[in-house]
C-alpha cells in the first residue's frame, strides 16, 4: 500500500510545462554556411575522453579546442543529461524513470529551434533522441531496430554517417556513440575489448575531423562519466572545436551551460527556462556579434542592461538568470510537495493505523468503505485530479479512529505531522549550519539530548515496570530517531555523522546491560559482538567507502585468502555447533553462499568475508536481547540498521553507480530495444544485492523473535523511505547544497529493501505455517545460540 500511494504520489506531479516560445530565436545571422558535427560519446568522462592512452587523437584536439570537465545532471542517466544539454536546464523530477522509455520533450530545444530556420539535421542514436525531438531530423538511425550485437551497433553508425557527410544539404550531424558506455557495463574498465572500443571511436572522430572544412563545427559532449565498475558519476566531458572557439582553453562547465555553445555559431538566442551561464569570454565572437546577441537576449528576458561594458551585462543576465532559476526551482519544489502532501499523509496514517492489531470489533461494511474511497480518491487522481488524494489521506485517518480512540487518533496524527515536518523542513533548512565543523558538537549533542526527552515523555505515558525497563525503551527511542532522521547513512556527510553506527555499536550494549545487568553481558554470546568490526571501521573519500580490514585480503597470497574465507565460514557455524544438524545445514548453506557470491554475481572475497564476521555479531546482538528480555521491537530497529549498513558494504556507498550491473550483461536476452534490456539488468542486479543480504536474513529468521520480528522490519523499512521522500522534497526548497541527490538515490534502495523485506516476510509467515518457528515454544537454555 505504501509503494502504491508513492507512485500516486509521483503521478500527481506537475508535468513538463510547454514553454511559450516554441524556438530559439536568431540574433543575428551567420556569415558563412557551416557545417556541425556534435558527438554524444555515451559515458566516456574527462579521463577517458581525455586520455591519450584511449583517445589519443580526442586527447591531442584540445591543443586547438575549447575542452574541459562537464558537471552532468545529478540523475547521471542518459535521458534527463541528454535534456540538460539540448534545453539548457536541469530535467525535473522524476525524469530518471524515463531512461529506457524517453517522449518527446515540450520544452524549447537546440534541434527542434534549428529544424525550424530550415536546417537539416540527422541523428543517429537509441531511441533516446528519436524521441525526444521526433520532428527535428530529415533522416534519423535508430540502434533498437538493428539486429546486431551491442558493440557492433557502433559500425552502423560509422557507415550512415559517412553517407551523411557525402551529402552537402545535411547541416548538423548528431551522433550518439553508445559503445563507449555499453562496453564499460559488459567488460572491465581499461581491460582489452574497453581500449579497443575507445580506440575505435577514437579513430571515427578522427575520420569525421578530417573531412571537416575550416568554417565547420566539431563537438564531443558526454552524457554521463563511469566509474571501474561501469557505474555512471557526474564526471562528463566536452570539446567544442571551431572558428569561435578559443585554442587550448580548459574550463570545467555545468552540461546545462553547453546549450550556450551549441547556439553561439548560429546567433540562437537561449530559451526563458535557460539554467545555465552566458559565457562570451570563452568564445572569439566578434565584439559587435556579441553585443548584438546580449541586447537581443537581455530584450527577450526583459533585463535592462543599457550602457553596460560587455562583461558586466553578462554578467549581469548570469546574476539575474540565477536568481530566476532559484525561484523558480523553489516554487517548482513547493508545488510538488503540495500535490504529494495528502499521498504521503496517507501512507503515513496507513502505517500508523499497521502498528497495532486490527479489533474485533471493526465492521465489515466500514472496511468496504474505507477500501471503496481509497480506489475512488485512486481513480481519481489517474484521471488527472490530484485534491482527490485527500480523499485517501481521509480514508487512512478513518482506518486510525477504527483502530484508537478519538484521542489517541489525534495524537498521533500530530505526532506524523511533526515527523514530516521535522524531516522536510527543521533539518534540510538546518543542514548547512549542521554541517559546520564549529557546529557539529553542538548540532549532535542536541539532537541526542532532545530524542532522549521525547523517550523520557514517551516512557512517563505508559509507566513501565521498572527503570530497567524504562531505560531500554528511552535507548530504543533514541535509536528510532536516528533511523528516521539520519537519512544519508553512515556518512561523514549525514545528519549525525556516525549516526547508524552508534544504534550498532552503542546502543544495543547500553540497552542489554539496562534490561538484564553487566552479568547478562558479559557472556559468550558478546565474543561474536567484534564481528562487526570490518563493517565500522571505514574511511571516507568523497562519497566512497574504504574498508580497510577487510581490502586487504585480495592482496594476500591464495592460500592467505582461502585460509581467511575458511576461517569466518567455521566462525558463522560456531553458533549452531550444539545442535548437529542445523550445524550441517549452516555449513552447506555458508558454501554455496561462498561458492555463489564469489563465481555467479561475483563478489569479492573481501566482501563475502566481511558479511559473515558482521553476521556473527548480529547473531550474538539478537541473542544478547533474548536474555536481556528486550521486547521485539528491539530485534527488529537493529536488524533494520544492520541491512541498512551491510547493504552499504556491500556497494561501498549508498550511490546508484556503485551497482554492479556487469557482471549481469551475459544472463540477460538481448534485445534490441533498452526498453526490454533495462528490466533484466536492475531484476539481476537486485537479485544479486538481495542475495548478498541471505545470511543476514538467515540470523533473523532464527533468531528467538522469530516470525515476529519481520512485520516490524516491513513498518520500519516503509517509515524510513516516507522520511526519506520529505527529506528530499525539503532539501529542494530548503538546501542548495545538492544533498537532495543523494537522499532521491537512497529512495530506489530502500524501494529495493523493503521489496525484499516484503518476500522474506511472506516466506516466513508461510514457513510459520507448515512447522512451528522454536520461538513460539518456551525458551530453553540448552538450545540457545552461543
Amino acid at each position: 500500500m505504501p509503494l502504491v500511494l508513492l507512485l500516486a504520489a509521483m503521478h500527481s506531479l506537475a508535468p513538463e510545462a510547454r514553454d511559450r516560445a516554441a524556438n530559439q530565436h536568431r540574433a543575428f545571422e551567420p556569415s558563412k554556411h557551416f557545417r556541425i558535427v556534435v558527438f554524444i560519446l555515451d559515458s566516456a568522462g574527462k579521463s577517458e575522453m581525455f586520455d591519450p592512452a584511449l583517445m589519443p587523437f580526442l586527447s591531442s584536439l584540445q591543443k586547438s579546442s575549447l575542452s574541459g570537465r562537464s558537471r552532468s545532471c545529478a540523475a547521471k542517466a542518459t535521458f534527463p543529461c541528454i535534456k540538460s544539454i539540448f534545453e539548457g536546464r536541469e530535467a525535473t523530477m522524476g525524469t530518471t524513470l524515463q531512461d529506457f522509455s524517453a517522449f518527446a520533450s515540450s520544452r524549447t530545444t537546440w534541434p527542434a529551434s534549428l529544424a525550424a530556420m530550415g536546417t537539416r539535421l540527422v541523428v543517429a542514436s537509441d531511441h533516446t533522441l528519436n524521441r525526444l525531438y521526433p520532428h527535428a531530423f530529415v533522416d534519423a538511425l535508430n540502434y533498437e531496430d538493428l539486429h546486431a550485437p551491442l558493440l557492433e551497433r557502433d559500425a552502423f553508425v560509422y557507415r550512415k554517417a559517412r553517407q551523411w557527410l557525402d551529402d552537402p544539404s545535411i547541416d548538423v550531424l548528431v551522433l550518439h556513440i553508445i559503445g563507449t558506455d555499453k562496453v564499460s557495463h559488459e567488460y572491465p574498465v581499461r581491460g582489452p575489448e574497453y581500449r579497443q572500443k575507445y580506440r575505435e571511436v577514437d579513430d571515427f572522430i578522427r575520420e569525421v575531423s578530417n573531412r571537416l572544412q575550416p568554417d565547420d563545427y566539431l563537438f564531443a559532449i558526454s552524457d554521463h562519466g563511469h566509474n571501474e565498475l561501469g557505474g555512471h558519476t557526474e564526471d562528463a566531458a566536452y570539446l567544442a572545436h571551431g572558428p569561435v572557439f578559443p585554442a587550448d582553453v580548459h574550463q570545467d562547465l555545468n552540461a546545462e551551460d553547453l546549450l550556450f555553445f551549441l547556439s553561439v555559431p548560429y546567433g540562437l538566442l537561449l530559451p526563458a527556462n535557460y539554467d545555465g551561464q552566458i559565457r562570451f569570454d570563452l568564445t572569439r565572437l566578434a565584439p559587435d556579434a556579441a553585443e548584438k546577441w546580449l541586447t537581443a537576449q537581455a530584450e527577450s528576458w526583459r533585463i535592462a542592461i543599457a550602457g553596460l561594458p560587455l562583461d558586466q551585462a553578462q554578467a549581469r543576465l548570469n546574476e539575474e538568470m540565477l536568481r530566476r532559476g532559484t525561484e523558480d526551482a523553489h516554487a517548482n519544489a513547493i508545488e510538488a510537495a503540495w500535490r504529494s502532501a495528502p499521498f504521503w499523509f496517507a501512507a503515513a496514517l496507513f502505517l500508523t493505523g499497521t502498528m497495532v492489531e486490527r479489533r474485533a470489533r471493526e465492521k465489515s461494511r466500514a472496511r468496504f468503505l474505507q477500501i471503496a474511497l481509497s480506489a475512488l480518491g485512486l481513480a481519481l487522481v489517474s484521471m488527472g485530479w490530484n485534491w482527490a488524494g485527500w480523499i485517501i489521506a481521509g480514508t487512512t485517518f478513518l482506518r486510525c479512529l477504527e483502530r484508537f480512540d478519538i484521542a489517541r487518533s489525534l495524537v498521533l496524527l500530530l505526532a506524523v505531522t511533526i515527523l514530516g515536518a521535522a524531516a522536510f523542513w527543521l533539518f534540510p533548512a538546518g543542514l548547512s549550519w549542521i554541517h559546520d565543523e564549529a557546529h557539529r558538537p553542538l548540532a549532535f549533542i542536541a539532537f541526542y539530548i532532545a530524542a532522549a526527552v521525547c523517550g523520557v515523555l514517551f516512557t512517563r505515558a505508559y509507566r513501565p515496570a521498572s527503570w530497567r525497563i524504562a531505560v531500554a525503551d528511552v535507548l530504543w527511542i533514541m535509536a528510532l530517531a536516528v533511523w528516521l532522521l539520519a537519512y544519508f547513512g553512515p556518512l561523514g556527510y549525514s545528519l549525525n555523522r556516525q549516526g547508524s553506527l552508534v544504534v550498532l555499536a552503542v546502543f544495543p550494549i547500553a540497552a542489554v546491560i539496562a534490561a538484564g545487568g553487566l552479568s547478562t553481558f558479559f557472556s559468550k554470546p558478546a565474543l561474536l559482538l567484534p564481528g562487526l568490526l570490518p563493517l565500522i571501521w571505514y574511511d571516507v573519500e568523497s562519497f566512497n567507502l574504504k574498508y580497510p580490514l577487510v581490502d586487504r585480503i585480495p592482496e594476500l597470497l591464495p592460500g592467505g585468502q582461502w585460509l581467511v574465507v575458511i576461517l569466518a565460514a567455521a566462525l558463522f557455524v560456531l553458533p549452531f555447533r550444539r545442535d548437529g544438524r542445523r550445524a550441517i545445514t549452516a555449513a552447506l548453506f555458508v558454501a554455496v553462499w561462498l561458492v555463489l557470491g564469489l563465481f555467479f554475481f561475483q563478489f569479492g572475497l573481501s566482501k563475502l568475508v566481511g558479511a559473515l564476521c558482521a553476521c556473527l555479531w548480529l547473531a550474538g546482538c539478537l541473542e544478547l536481547f533474548r536474555r536481556a528480555q528486550l521486547p521485539v521491537r528491539w530485534f527488529a530497529l537493529v536488524s533494520a540498521v544492520f541491512l541498512f549498513v551491510l547493504l552499504t558494504f556491500f556497494l561501498n556507498g549508498f550511490a546508484l553507480s556503485h551497482v554492479d550491473f556487469r557482471f549481469a550483461a551475459n544472463k540477460i536476452f538481448p534485445f534490441a530495444r533498452e526498453v526490454w534490456r533495462a528490466p533484466q539488468l536492475i531484476a539481476w542486479a537486485a537479485a544479486k544485492y538481495a542475495f548478498a543480504l541471505l545470511p543476514a536474513f538467515a540470523v533473523i529468521g532464527l533468531s528467538p523473535a522469530g516470525p515476529r520480528v519481520w512485520d516490524q522490519l516491513l513498518l520500519l523499512g516503509w517509515w524510513r523511505e516516507l522520511t526519506i521522500v520529505a527529506s528530499a522534497l525539503g532539501l529542494a526548497i530548503f538546501n542548495a547544497r545538492g544533498m537532495r541527490d543523494l537522499c532521491e538515490e537512497e529512495i530506489y534502495f530502500w524501494t529495493f529493501l523493503n521489496f525484499v523485506l516484503f518476500a522474506a516476510a511472506l516466506m516466513a509467515a508461510i514457513a510459520s505455517r507448515v512447522r512451528p518457528h522454536p520461538a513460539d515454544k518456551p525458551p530453553s537454555p540448552a538450545a540457545a545460540p552461543g
